[in-house]
């Protein structure tokens, strides 16, 4: 019992998110998510909307480097207006510098080892075999960091990036570096060579249910 509070304990202070339910809640959401991303360079962050309203379903996430390794931001958009959701992917088809589906073979995964139930322990862990081949030995080259969406509200364990198949991952741009202090960064244990530290930033379309993900995440 005692271990379980503590997880909670230490996810709680960890993560922040808010999910709407009535317009005076979205109303405060929206002041919540424009404060927390004046905290992030500009140039990070200027693919996430600038017009949110309080007729959008909306929710953010915002997780700590000190647990997950790492320090990013997401908003959700779902159950979105279907012309903007067409657009958006339009846009994004012809200007993204990668496009992949969420359970791509060799699809490059930020902290890919961590999910709710190792949360506290993964980053302390040694690489067991399959880890080291995954880091190692698969082909990256020419692929782009995304994020490992294990907290989302759309979580899945039947894909490798844990969102559903029906989403398509837009990277709008990513690079290998360190781009930040370095008590934010992460000691790139489970990251391939190239990629211990850097950034990325895109954005997740499920035009099927109109759901939309902007992500930013940087480690």
């Amino acid at each position: 019992m005692t271990k379980n509070l503590l997880t909670l304990t230490i996810l709680l202070l960890s993560i922040s998110c808010t999910i709407t339910t009535t317009k005076k809640e979205r109303e405060k959401t929206i002041r919540e998510f424009k404060e927390r991303i004046k905290k992030y360079d500009p140039s990070f962050v200027d693919h996430f909307p600038s017009n949110l309203n309080t007729n959008d379903n909306i929710s953010f996430i915002e997780r700590s480097a000190q647990t997950f390794g790492e320090t990013s931001i997401f908003l959700s958009l779902y159950d979105a207006d279907s012309t903007v959701v067409s657009k958006l992917k339009d846009k994004l088809t012809r200007n993204a510098i990668a496009n992949y589906h969420p359970n791509d073979s060799s699809l490059l995964v930020l902290n890919r080892f961590t999910d709710t139930k190792n949360l506290l322990s993964i980053r302390s862990a040694r690489k067991s075999p399959e880890m080291i081949w995954l880091i190692d030995s698969v082909d990256y080259k020419n692929k782009y960091p995304v994020p490992n969406f294990f907290f989302s509200r759309y979580s899945t364990p039947k894909t490798i990036s844990r969102l559903p198949a029906d989403f398509r991952l837009y990277v709008i741009d990513a690079k290998p570096g360190r781009f930040w202090e370095n008590k934010y960064l992460s000691n790139g244990k489970f990251m391939p060579e190239k990629w211990k530290n850097g950034y990325s930033k895109g954005i997740a379309i499920d035009q099927t249910n109109r759901n939309i993900i902007y992500w930013f995440a940087i480690w």
